[in-house]
């Protein structure tokens, strides 16, 4: 009985190390490339469609992308958390921030507007799914749906 114990603490921590080290930092560089290419890709847009890189709109939305990328490294699950749920207390400072962001990407072309809509939509699902992928509470979801499955015989 005590050797199944340990064998199962050995292979928890083994599971928590695996995680830290090796699937953590991978998640992290997957999204980071993900966001890269997502500014590469708006940089080409804003190219091929023969607008240029000195817009104002360019230069929002690079900035916007730059910040995700810049949170992907600090930003963790429990943080995001306390962000959404003190943003749902305080509905008149959310909606100034809301307003600022619309006007600092907004843009008189339809066509711009439209592309800026998909890009703020894209990075935002990729730090969302980073955030949600990295949290230590993911982790230990994990090793509960290990443990219950194997537990059930499967």
């Amino acid at each position: 009985m005590m050797t199944h114990l340990i064998i199962a603490v050995i292979g928890v921590w083994g599971c928590f190390l695996c995680w830290k080290f090796f699937l953590r930092p991978a998640i992290l560089d997957s999204c980071r490339d993900s966001l890269f290419d997502l500014r590469d890709g708006c940089r080409q847009w804003f190219l091929d469609k023969g607008f240029g890189l000195n817009l104002p709109e360019y230069a929002a939305i690079r900035q916007l992308i730059n910040q995700h990328i810049y949170t992907t490294e600090h930003m963790r699950f429990a943080q995001y958390l306390y962000f959404v749920f003190s943003a749902g207390k305080h509905d008149e400072t959310m909606d100034r921030l809301l307003a600022q962001e619309e006007r600092y990407l907004a843009s008189e072309n339809r066509e711009i507007r439209k592309y800026i809509e998909h890009v703020r939509k894209e990075a935002g699902m990729v730090l969302l799914t980073y955030v949600a992928m990295c949290s230590t509470w993911a982790f230990a979801l994990m090793l509960l749906a290990l443990a219950a499955t194997m537990g059930c015989g499967l």
